[in-house]
């Protein structure tokens, strides 16, 4: 009889043909046989293909070619051929930790009621520097983990060191219209819904880079608000979570203020700026926010 699969890890990827190698071995180095590696190559126009195909000829993953439909659909597309229990998604850029999957392993034997489990990272900066990411939070229910995560910031969740049980996506799978943050629409979702654990070591590696989607003006403004709407879905969000929606719409706005302000793109700035007020009047009292928007008049 063959074994059941704990955990899919999901490695999309689009030209990162240099990096991706490292992300994969990460993966290899792991112990145990309850898991399986799905390497999905969005369209890749560089060497991805190639480098793929070598590294298979002395590993065992899977390696699914599609043509070029975004992050989000390339996420689908593993998670629609993977069968473990747990799924984690692993940027091809970034890199697991040293024996990740059995902290996760042991904190699932703990806690198998658990949907989510979020571990810690290091975040790895262009200059070599580094600085760890370990998850702490106070709080038991699930408006309080979805406040933490949206509105205060004080819970760090990443691709990579959070493992979510297969059932989260039976309901609501990554948003396809989005090409960057559609992350944040499935991690609200699955945090809101099912219950969330937090691993207090450092799972995986993630290396940070100057050129981030989040940073591209056209993305952020084609994805705009639109982002709040599908984060507090009715369908999705329960309805205690719900009083959130105003305050991260303000936040929201103010993330795209900020975007299009260092942009130089002043007309853009402000509006998201007024925005950010209408949702939650009491933006005004953030100091660095109010100078900046008024420096779009006099620059």
């Amino acid at each position: 009889m063959a074994q059941t699969l704990l955990f899919s890890i999901i490695i999309p990827t689009y030209n990162y043909a240099i990096e991706v190698p490292r992300a994969i071995r990460s993966v290899l180095k792991q112990n145990e046989k309850d898991w399986e590696l799905i390497v999905v190559n969005d369209g890749s126009t560089d060497n991805t293909c190639n480098v793929l195909e070598k590294l298979q000829e002395n590993s065992s993953f899977t390696v699914l070619n599609q043509k070029n439909s975004g992050p989000a659909a390339t996420r689908n597309n593993g998670i629609s051929r993977s069968s473990g229990q747990y799924l984690i998604f692993l940027d091809a850029d970034d890199e697991m930790s040293e024996n990740a999957l059995q902290y996760f392993r042991d904190a699932i034997s703990q806690q198998p009621d658990v949907g989510v489990f979020i571990g810690g990272h290091d975040s790895i900066y262009p200059s070599g520097k580094s600085k760890q990411h370990l998850p702490k939070l106070k709080v038991s229910t699930n408006v309080d983990i979805l406040k933490a995560y949206l509105i205060d910031k004080s819970l760090a969740i990443s691709n990579g060191p959070t493992a979510m049980r297969r059932d989260i996506f039976s309901t609501y799978l990554y948003p396809e219209q989005f090409r960057c943050t559609e992350d944040i629409p499935v991690f609200a979702h699955a945090i809101s819904n099912f219950k969330v654990a937090l691993i207090s070591k450092s799972l995986a590696r993630i290396h940070k880079h100057d050129d981030s989607l989040r940073h591209n003006t056209q993305l952020a403004q084609e994805i705009g608000l639109s982002l709040v709407d599908e984060i507090f879905s009715k369908d999705r969000i329960p309805k205690e979570c719900q009083k959130l929606k105003s305050e991260y719409s303000s936040i929201r706005s103010l993330s795209l203020f900020r975007t299009f302000f260092l942009a130089g793109d002043n007309i853009s700035a402000r509006t998201h700026y007024k925005n950010a007020v209408i949702a939650a009047p009491l933006s005004l009292l953030k100091l660095s926010y109010l100078r900046k928007y008024l420096k779009t008049y006099i620059r």
